[in-house]
């Protein structure tokens, strides 16, 4: 059954309440639009051929092809570049090139109105004034799986952090899991390092997560969890139906792979998040799964990447359920009925979006109006990542706090890209605690301390006085 629920909310702090985002506004001039694109693609490794090739074929042909035209908005300039890869193919606009110059333009839209790009986001995807939450920030601490030559089947095992001192607890939680891993036979030459983060020396997933549980332990970040990225489609065999796990008994099938997903998160209660825990495959599976941890295992989210890149048609048959025909909720066979229409839909808490495999910005902001719109009983959001993007650049972050992400993925914890993302997510967070204490002061206080960002609130009070000398007046000429 599904049920309506309260609408996302995001804010629009510091920013008109009445934000239209229309065909009139300044645009920003293509200068500013290639400099920040050509960036964005760059940033990562300037001396690879192929993104430098890249740069320059936006740096001379594109900025050539998008002079003069009018990006007023940021689906203008997605369908632009539509446009010229589909009537100019001797450009070469790879797939990297267009997203490169769409999120690029997304930015400079941002700059030309004056705003963070978190805010421009929330503005043209809300346009009303709301209340706006942090996304929990994921932090990749090991890596499993067949390509890193681990024996660990799933791949990724990380810490789930929030608040405004994350690069502080994140050097400090990677201090003490090199520790531990570091105090074994080979030492601190055993350790192998990838992307940030450590490839997991332990055999089982079980052992890996210890691991981690020890170090939040030993931390004293109470409100520090774990989450897992299983990416369970490497492991399923479609001809057989099964999971390739661990163990002597190592084919489960979907309702196996429940059943041991459950008694893990009950070992295990610091595991509040399990990513692509089934494969895209076995979506009878995925039914299984997200019913019963709604049921037994609520605290726990669960994150969904293959819906990222459906249409928004596609992503409403996947996940809105509908009311068998011909049969009322009274009778008997409604259930069983109502079951088998459904068998194939399911409700992830996260549809996860890779930045790396965006097709332009619009598809993403098309995708997290598609999930408001068809969510059911549960509130569905767009969990951003960047987990392969080797790069200093931090739209990721923006992006996840503008769009109201539950969870933004930021990959590793020791690199300057990734710590650039950690200074980003701390800046929002601060900017946006201190909207929120902002607290009444005096006249006099406000006319001492006076500065652009008071001078609003001052200028609302004496209108404010202005309005109850006047309401005294009346009142007096009644006398």
């Amino acid at each position: 059954m599904t049920t309506s629920s309260p609408c996302r909310c995001r804010s629009t702090a510091n920013f008109p309440a009445k934000f239209n985002p229309s065909p009139h506004t300044r645009s920003p001039s293509p200068p500013s639009l290639i400099s920040t694109c050509t960036h964005l693609l760059t940033s990562s490794d300037s001396d690879s051929e192929g993104m430098q090739a890249a740069a320059n074929t936006i740096a001379s042909d594109l900025s050539k092809a998008l002079t003069g035209c009018s990006l007023s908005s940021p689906k203008a300039l997605d369908d632009l570049l539509l446009q010229i890869r589909g009537e100019s193919p001797e450009m070469n606009l790879a797939s990297n090139i267009v997203c490169a110059v769409s999120l690029g333009g997304l930015k400079s839209l941002a700059m030309a109105r004056g705003l963070p790009l978190y805010k421009y986001v929330a503005a043209i995807q809300c346009g009303e004034e709301s209340n706006i939450e942090m996304p929990k920030l994921m932090i990749t601490c090991l890596r499993g799986g067949k390509a890193y030559g681990s024996k660990v089947k799933f791949a990724r095992f990380g810490f789930i952090l929030e608040g405004g001192k994350v690069t502080k607890d994140v050097r400090t939680l990677y201090g003490l899991v090199r520790k531990q891993l570091g105090s074994g036979k080979q030492g601190e030459a055993g350790l192998k390092f990838v992307s940030g983060s450590l490839i997991c020396a332990s055999d089982t997933i079980g052992e890996s997560v210890k691991v981690l549980e020890e170090a939040v332990k030993n931390s004293g970040l109470s409100e520090a969890k774990i989450f897992i990225t299983c990416n369970a489609g490497d492991l399923y065999n479609e001809t057989t139906g099964k999971y390739e796990m661990e163990g002597a008994k190592s084919l489960f099938d979907s309702n196996q792979m429940t059943e041991y997903y459950v008694k893990f998160l009950t070992d295990h209660p610091l595991v509040i998040y399990l990513e692509n825990p089934m494969s895209d495959k076995d979506l009878v599976g995925w039914r299984t799964l997200t019913k019963r941890l709604g049921r037994d295992k609520p605290e726990v989210s669960v994150g969904c990447g293959f819906l990222s890149g459906y249409s928004a048609e596609k992503v409403a048959e996947a996940v809105v359920e509908k009311k068998p025909e011909g049969v009322e909720e009274e009778q008997k066979e409604y259930a069983e009925k109502y079951e088998e229409e459904n068998k194939t839909k399911f409700t992830p808490q996260v549809v996860i979006a890779d930045i790396l495999k965006l097709e332009t910005a619009t598809s993403l902001l098309d995708l997290d109006k598609a999930l408001e719109e068809c969510k059911n009983d549960k509130r569905i959001t767009i969990g951003l990542s960047d987990c392969d993007n080797e790069t200093a650049d931090t739209t990721v972050i923006d992006l996840a706090v503008g769009l109201g992400s539950r969870y933004v993925n930021v990959s590793g914890m020791t690199t300057y890209e990734h710590i650039s993302k950690l200074a980003r997510y701390e800046a929002i967070s601060a900017e946006l605690s201190h909207c929120r204490s902002a607290t009444p002061v005096s006249y006099t206080h406000l006319r001492a301390h006076e500065t652009v960002l008071d001078l609003v609130c001052r200028l609302l009070l004496e209108k404010k006085n202005k309005k109850k000398k006047k309401k005294k007046k009346k009142q007096n000429r009644k006398k």
